[in-house]
């Protein structure tokens, strides 16, 4: 059984954080949360109760009648059998001030420091399962002399009891820890404690899309892609399989960008070709072409007499006179009197004031 407290706020850094086998880390902060105004009391199956706390020593002190207590106050304290007799006082051992206190039953502390926050000694439940929960480790003292029946350290010294506490992730509670007394009593005490301030919130984070991208084994011949993560605060894992079913798309088709990016499709204005012959090269390609011709009919008049009364006068006098040279010189004047000349340019005269070109 447990008597579920409200919790109250604690200070800051209480809860471990812890790195698992893969390097990531965890976070255990919300356990500020379980720090509660009265301890958490568990009922044991032997007929004893154990009081514990989160973030704080536990209230509950340890101060039997019969016999002295080396430390009044612990992670947890566990008490057993019959209340001491009305009025009976004792000194808690760590009092400097020797107030006297009401005696409790036989009692003795589980183990020094606080939970969450300080003396022990945190490790994965199940280190291949991270969000399994964590469990902490913490031991007490034994006063010098006393009997070594829990056995030694590797000094020599006596071993005092040690006391386990499961912090076990259930999102299916509400805010109960649910512990159950466990362990190999009187030298190993185990608590085991079920709470959903152990667990990690797990969801999927979808960035914005980008942008449209081609793609030639795409439908549509173009993609856009996002970032998709599983992840939850307080740590840096990050795995899908730690989300629900349904993971969202981090790609998806779209219309084919034009060529040369995206955007609208800019007209380019067409411009003239480099290649393409100016005016000058068009008649010097007519000029050569004729005196091509000339050539061929200069040959002819020679060896034909006939087609002079067909061939400008200037061509068959030429030939007659010189042959086929005289007839390739009468062609070529023929047609360099018929070809438009270029005018000569000249630039007028200067006149600055000082230098005058006439």
């Amino acid at each position: 059984m447990l008597s579920v407290i409200a919790p109250t706020a604690a200070a800051a850094g209480c809860g471990p954080t812890l790195r698992d086998n893969l390097g990531r880390y965890w976070h255990y902060g919300s356990f500020a949360d379980l720090h509660a105004a009265s301890d958490y009391i568990a009922a044991g199956p032997d007929g004893s109760d154990v009081a514990l706390n989160f973030c704080e020593p536990a209230l509950q002190q340890c101060l039997p009648a019969a016999n002295a207590s080396t430390v009044a106050r612990g992670v947890a304290v566990r008490m057993w059998g019959p209340h001491p007799a009305a009025g009976a006082r004792c000194t808690a051992p760590d009092d400097v001030v020797a107030r006297t206190v009401p005696c409790t039953r036989a009692c003795e502390v589980l183990g020094v420091g606080a939970l969450g926050r300080s003396g022990g000694d945190w490790d994965f439940i199940d280190p291949a399962t991270p969000r399994a929960g964590v469990r902490a480790t913490h031991r007490a003292p034994r006063a010098a002399g006393e009997p070594a029946s829990c056995g030694v350290d590797e000094y020599g010294n006596a071993q005092g009891v040690t006391l386990t506490v499961d912090v076990v992730c259930d999102a299916a509670t509400r805010f109960e820890v649910l512990p159950a007394l466990l362990g190999a009593p009187p030298c190993h005490h185990a608590l085991r404690l079920r709470t959903p301030k152990a667990c990690f919130s797990f969801t999927w984070h979808v960035g914005p899309w980008g942008e449209c991208e081609a793609n030639v084994t795409a439908a549509g011949g173009a993609v856009r892609a996002r970032t998709v993560v599983c992840s939850a605060p307080n740590t840096t894992a990050v795995l899908d399989e730690f989300c629900p079913a349904g993971r969202p798309a981090d790609l998806t088709t779209c219309a084919a960008p034009p060529p040369g990016g995206g955007g609208a499709v800019v007209p380019v204005e067409p411009t003239a070709d480099a290649c393409a012959p100016n005016a000058w090269q068009i008649l010097a390609a007519l000029f050569s072409s004729l005196i091509l011709c000339a050539i061929v009919l200069a040959c002819c008049a020679t060896a034909h007499p006939a087609l002079s009364d067909v061939l400008p006068a200037a061509w068959t006098d030429a030939a007659a006179d010189s042959g086929v040279d005289g007839a390739l010189r009468g062609a070529a004047d023929w047609i360099n009197d018929r070809v438009p000349k270029r005018s000569a340019y000249r630039p007028p005269p200067r006149d600055d004031g000082v230098y005058r070109e006439f």
